[in-house]
């Protein structure tokens, strides 16, 4: 079977100009969010990050695994650092003096992590709220479609606090067809106001005759 890349080019972001969404390592128009990874070499739809504890992109697929893993290391390592410091002083008979140095080096440890990773869910809570991802907050600048036509920040893909958490929750995927409904909008409202353009100077013209 051949492989036809004209049904691949048939698509809006490319009939509007964004030739920047085509991906010529994978060969596809790129669904907003998508992102391709150097390290795995492939697209990951709705990258979020490449994850060094799980040797991974984090993405639409799995994005709520990682949340899911956060929370549980974040609530474990909590209930150890409370365990820990209750048995410091706890009252009975005073421990060796090598088991209360251990306990105060784990403490210290645990609290060492438990800070950043308690940080780090934080965020990623925030950002499925909002229906956002790392990788988009940090490129701003580089996706057209998280800015309006007045170059103002705007996230196609919030939809409220509610729907956002369904969606992540479902793992609902719909970028590409908010993306087609965008970005056909934004090409037909060109094309109007072209056309609209055009005749405006045509009458100028008849009536200057």
């Amino acid at each position: 079977i051949g492989y036809n890349i004209n049904s691949h080019l048939n698509h809006p972001e490319l009939w509007a100009g964004n030739w920047s969404q085509l991906c010529t390592t994978c060969k596809i128009v790129k669904p907003w969010g998508a992102k391709h990874c150097s390290v795995t070499n492939k697209c990951v739809s709705r990258f979020d990050h490449y994850c060094p504890w799980m040797g991974n992109c984090i993405g639409k697929k799995n994005h709520r695994d990682f949340i899911a893993f956060l929370v549980l290391e974040t609530a474990a390592m909590a209930v150890a650092f409370v365990v820990a410091l209750g048995r410091l002083y706890s009252g009975g008979p005073i421990p060796p003096s090598f088991t209360t140095t251990g306990i105060i080096g784990f403490l210290v440890f645990d609290g060492t992590v438990l800070f950043p990773v308690f940080l780090l869910t934080c965020a990623q809570i925030s950002q499925v709220l909002r229906n956002i991802t790392t990788n988009e907050l940090a490129n701003l600048h580089r996706y057209h479609y998280l800015r309006n036509a007045d170059g103002r920040f705007n996230n196609p893909f919030d939809k409220g606090i509610a729907e956002n958490t369904y969606a992540f929750a479902c793992v609902v995927e719909n970028e590409a067809d908010i993306q087609r409904e965008h970005v056909m909008n934004t090409r037909e409202m060109g094309d109007i106001l072209g056309s609209s353009g055009g005749g405006g100077s045509g009458k100028e013209k008849d009536s200057s005759v």
